[in-house]
């Protein structure tokens, strides 16, 4: 039997454990982003925006997925992107930079985690 989540997170060439861990995996994974930012823990940067690229993946993955498992997390991952909000500061720009907004088709409204960056973050940031 195929595994549309599967398929597309190989096809993709995600790493062997995002692919294996499939939609509960990353939304798991993003639940311990949120939670980490949600209690203050400083984010270093590059470690973030692989978070927020999961993010993402979550996004892209939502429309191929089974409808009874999506509906089994849809809830779980709007409930972890209310909390994290709380804990975000809005950027100036995309957190990937104008030029990979562009060409990816990031818009603050659609893909609003590449446009804010964690309260508590390291020297490591760069401004925005």
């Amino acid at each position: 039997m195929s595994n549309p989540v599967y398929e597309y997170l190989a096809g993709r060439g995600c790493p062997d454990f995002v692919v294996a861990g499939r939609l509960p995996g990353l939304v798991s994974a993003w639940e311990r982003v949120t939670q980490s930012v949600a209690l203050g823990e400083e984010q270093e940067q590059d470690d973030y925006l692989n978070d927020v690229d999961g993010r993402q993946l979550l996004e892209d993955v939502l429309p191929v997925s089974e409808p009874a498992l999506r509906s089994e997390y849809v809830e779980r991952i709007v409930a972890a992107d209310h909390l994290i909000l709380k804990f975000l500061i809005p950027t100036s720009e995309c957190l990937w930079g104008k030029a990979n907004a562009v060409k990816y088709g990031y818009a603050r409204d659609r893909n609003w985690w590449y446009y804010h960056r964690p309260r508590a973050v390291d020297s490591t940031w760069r401004t925005f």
